[in-house]
Formats: structure tokens, C-alpha cells, sequence
């Protein structure tokens, strides 16, 4: 399989790699590669503590709808608190999927694939009053090639073509009563499901309670011969005239029985043979939706916040360091404007690592300044703090997370502290 990727925000690049790739361009042995690697070090734990709380509190707000729960409620929520918590947790899962840089589709994007129909030829019904909550959100438009025969024959040589597909597909969901939603699903659920490689015009087969209809040339090519068939056999009993009522009426006549069953037969015959063809391939795109999906599933339910947690955990990662990096190295003392260094960061992966991204420098450079490690002048030009001083106010940033080791105050200031 071969892809094209279209320039999005998000960075494919390990954390790891990313450093290495950093410290190469400086040189492996420099000091100035041993800062960068203490930076760095520093600013992964202290991001991945912050996304430590964030993924307890989603955790939390999960914990009410995960359909794959061993644990018990000690006090259960009630129905005004239930709905707190799935806004709580509709509000948290945006926010995250937005920081590891998914798109999230509308509704009209939605209808838009549903409309377009499958790869395979076949039409979908999705009744979108099923669904409580339905969200949707793609990462990494691009085109993939496949392979396929040209003709019914094994011999038959293959052609390739191409397949608009989402690299990243999430689907956020709960069910509500309704005559479609089998019994055995509990509508109080909420359902979180990660795909890879899904063709964009085979999104609706991803959507519980969707339903294969027949296009309207598909019912033409079933009802046009049933009908010309019932027409052509009236047409040729009627025009016996009386030797053809004759007939009619000798129906006990065992012959007689066995002429018109042949004669309705081949009046139904070419109307069924395109009827199962038709079956014939819907099994067989259900026969291949299953395989895809088995291999094409990523995580599903709590597992999947762990799975989207850590890659906007990494995002953020490459975003910040990237920002701090160029800034140091390749900015003049005045430093960059915000629109240099965005596109300073993309030509710089671009010819080093052969990566087109459309960085996302609002994110990098909340995170930057918010720890220190990049300043903004009076005129608005961006500049990086000296390595040592980054790794000085990163390291008070740690140590203060938990301040329970504090020498204990004495008995004025207790005194004082208790009287306010």
C-alpha cells in the first residue's frame, strides 16, 4: 500500500527520533546537544504529569458509561448527575482530540460520505435519530493505492487505483431507545471506537444501525424484467383466445400446470438472477467489512483514552521542543515574528527529515511560554531563553508540583495563619 499525505498538524515523528534528529543537527557530542537532551528529558515528564490528571479526570467522567467497567459505583449518580458527567465527558474528549490534532467532522461531512455511497457499489440507510451522541473525527486525509482484478477471472491481471481514505478515524457514540437498536445494547453506554485506513466513502459502515438499501437502478434491474416477463406471458395466454380460457380453466390438467409453472418461471428467472446478484456481492462486502475491521480497529472504549491521550501528549511534546529549538538556533538575537517561525519550523522538517506538516504554532507556543522556555518581546517577537535558564525554571516547575516536604511554619506564623 502506498499513501499521499496531505500537510496537517500533526508531527509523525516518536518523541525519541525527534531528539536524536535535533542532537544530530547540532552534533551528537556537543554540549549544546547534552542541553537540548536535558530539555528535552525534563519537558516530556512534566507534560506527561500534566495528561497524568487530564486522563484521571476522563477516566472519571468515563467511568458512569464504560460498557467494559469491572468496577462498582459507591454512590450511584442521579439522573441530572449522569448528564453532568456526559457533558463533562463530550466537553474533555473534544478538547483532547483537538490537541492531538483530529478534525472534527460535521454533520454535513458525515451525510456528505453516506450519500456518496461505498467502494463497493452498494447504498446505506443511517437513521441519525438512533444516536444520543455522535462524534466524529478524522486524522490524515490521504490517498491510498490498492490493487484489484480487472476482470472475474483469477488470470486476470491487476489494476491499481486509488482509495481517498482518513489514516485516523475516532467515533464517540451512545445509543438511545429506538426500534433499530437491538435490546441487548445498553443505551446507557457511551461507546469510543479508533480506526485506521478507512476509506472515506465507507464511513457509514463504521455506524451502528446502518443498513445496505438497493440504488434505484439495482430495483430497475430486478422489477423492468419481472414486469416485461408477467406482461409477455399474459400477452401469449390471452392471444389463444378461447383455446387459451380453455386452459385456463383445465388448470387440474397436470400438463397444463407444468406449462404455466415454465411459463412464470421464465418470467421471474432473469428478475432473480439479478436480485442475487446483488445479494451475492452485499455478503461479500459484509464478508470484507468484517476482515477489515478486525485489522483495522485500533483500541475501543477506556483503552482508546489511553491510545489518544499519549499521541496529544507526543504532539505536544514535538510541538513545544520544535518552537524552543529553532528559535535558539536559527533566530537572530531580536528573534522571529509568530509567521516566521511557523513557517521557519515546516521548511526546516521539511528539508531535514522530508516531512511537509502544517505546524500548528498557536499550541507550541502556549506551551513554550507558558514554561519558560520561549519569551515575547514588548514589540511581539518571539525569542528563546538561554538553555541553563530553561532547564533552571523547568526544574523549579518540578519540584513544586508537591510542596508536602515544607519546613513546618513556626508558632507566630501558625498563630497568625490561624487567625486569618
Amino acid at each position: 500500500m502506498t499513501f499521499h499525505t496531505d500537510p496537517e498538524h500533526f508531527i509523525p515523528i516518536r518523541k525519541c527520533d525527534l531528539v536524536n534528529h535535533l542532537c544530530g543537527d547540532l552534533g551528537s557530542d556537543t554540549a549544546e546537544a547534552e542541553d537540548l537532551r536535558k530539555i528535552a528529558r525534563i519537558l516530556e515528564a512534566i507534560i506527561h504529569y500534566e495528561y497524568h490528571i487530564r486522563l484521571e479526570d476522563l477516566k472519571t467522567a468515563y467511568a458512569p458509561f464504560d460498557p467494559d467497567t469491572e468496577t462498582h459505583p459507591l454512590v450511584p449518580l442521579n439522573k441530572a448527575e449522569k448528564l453532568q458527567h456526559l457533558e463533562d465527558l463530550i466537553g474533555r474528549f473534544i478538547w483532547l482530540l483537538e490537541r492531538a490534532n483530529f478534525k472534527r467532522l460535521s454533520q454535513a461531512d458525515i451525510e456528505k460520505a453516506i450519500r456518496e455511497g461505498t467502494q463497493w457499489g452498494l447504498r446505506f440507510d443511517v437513521d441519525f435519530s438512533m444516536f444520543d451522541k455522535l462524534e466524529i473525527f478524522a486524522r490524515g486525509a490521504a490517498t491510498l493505492k490498492r490493487k484489484r482484478q480487472r476482470g472475474f477471472w483469477p488470470w486476470t491481471r491487476l489494476e491499481e487505483y486509488e482509495v481517498p481514505v482518513y489514516r485516523r478515524l475516532v467515533i464517540i457514540l451512545r445509543m438511545k431507545k429506538h426500534p433499530q437498536v437491538p435490546p441487548y445494547i445498553d443505551t446507557d453506554n457511551v461507546y469510543i471506537k479508533i480506526f485506521k485506513d478507512i476509506a472515506r466513502m465507507d464511513l457509514e459502515m463504521l455506524l451502528p444501525g446502518s443498513r445496505v438499501r438497493m440504488r434505484p437502478l439495482d430495483q430497475g434491474k430486478v422489477a423492468v424484467p419481472v414486469a416485461t416477463g408477467i406482461t409477455v406471458t399474459g400477452y401469449k395466454v390471452f392471444s389463444l383466445g378461447a383455446a387459451g380460457l380453455k386452459m385456463l380453466t383445465a388448470l387440474s390438467n397436470l400438463s397444463s400446470m407444468i406449462l404455466l409453472a415454465t411459463l412464470a418461471a421464465g418470467a421471474f428467472g432473469y428478475g432473480w438472477r439479478t436480485f442475487s446478484g446483488y445479494q451475492n456481492t452485499r455478503r461479500r462486502y459484509q464478508l470484507v467489512l468484517t476482515e477489515n475491521l478486525y485489522f483495522h480497529t485500533l483500541d475501543n472504549n477506556c483503552g482508546a483514552l489511553f491510545h489518544l491521550l499519549d499521541q496529544a501528549e507526543e504532539q505536544e511534546f514535538r510541538e513545544a521542543l520544535l518552537a524552543y529549538y529553532l528559535l535558539w538556533r536559527q533566530a537572530p538575537e531580536e528573534g522571529w515574528d509568530l509567521e516566521t517561525l511557523d513557517r521557519r519550523v515546516e521548511e526546516f522538517l521539511e528539508r531535514t527529515a522530508n516531512i511537509k506538516v502544517d505546524f500548528e504554532i498557536h499550541d507550541a507556543l502556549e506551551k513554550a511560554l507558558r514554561l519558560g522556555m520561549i519569551e515575547q518581546c514588548p514589540a511581539g517577537r518571539l525569542r528563546a531563553t538561554h538553555p541553563h535558564e530553561v532547564l533552571r525554571r523547568l526544574d523549579h516547575l518540578w519540584d513544586n508540583y508537591f510542596t508536602y516536604n515544607t519546613p513546618p511554619l513556626c508558632a507566630a506564623s501558625e498563630k497568625n495563619a490561624f487567625a486569618s
